[in-house]
């Protein structure tokens, strides 16, 4: 009888012991998930808010890109370039970018706070191209990108590239996301 408690004992035990380790692993995953759950939530989230083209200077079309942290906290060390381009839709050529050591700002922007960049056509457009703006021929494209850091000191990049023509109507002032060139990290 004593050998069968001792059997019973024992397997109760390693049973014990199974069962711990899986407690113990799930609450492990639990706190992981918790923690990436909770930086997920906490950082800062540069985006593009809106944006708008003006045709105020003949040929120097202009063009204004509203930045927003749609996050809890602020974004540190925030640094931005914006260009502007005029090509057919789609487009098959790369855009040109800044050299690596191009001087930029840095700055803070708070939770909720707003950023202007503001660029205008230099040169000008030729009279003769001004009717293609807005057509698949004269597509204005506006790009740039963003680096942060968060919170959490992680460096975050968000690019974006914006259009006013391309397949659709081009309306007055308004530009919308192009089907890529547009990410965030």
């Amino acid at each position: 009888m004593d050998v069968f408690f001792t059997l019973l004992l024992v397997i109760c035990t390693a049973f014990l012991a199974l069962y711990t380790k899986r407690l113990w692993s799930a609450t492990t995953s639990l706190v992981t998930g918790a923690a990436d759950t909770a930086q997920k939530q906490l950082r800062a989230y540069v985006c593009v808010s809106s944006a708008k083209i003006s045709f105020e200077i003949a040929g120097a079309p202009e063009v204004q890109v509203v930045l927003k942290n749609c996050g809890q906290t602020p974004a540190h060390d925030l640094r931005c370039w914006i260009h502007i381009w005029i090509e057919n839709y789609p487009l098959k050529v790369v855009l040109p970018v800044p050299p690596s050591d191009f001087p930029m700002a840095v700055s803070v922007l708070e939770p909720g706070g707003h950023l202007l960049s503001a660029i205008k056509k230099d040169p000008p457009v030729r009279p003769c191209e001004l009717a293609l703006l807005g057509t698949p021929q004269g597509t204005v494209y506006v790009y740039g990108q963003v680096t942060y850091k968060d919170v959490f000191s992680v460096e975050r990049i968000t690019r974006y590239r914006l259009i006013y023509g391309g397949t659709e109507p081009a309306r007055r002032q308004h530009m919308m996301p192009d089907i890529e060139g547009n990410e965030a990290t």
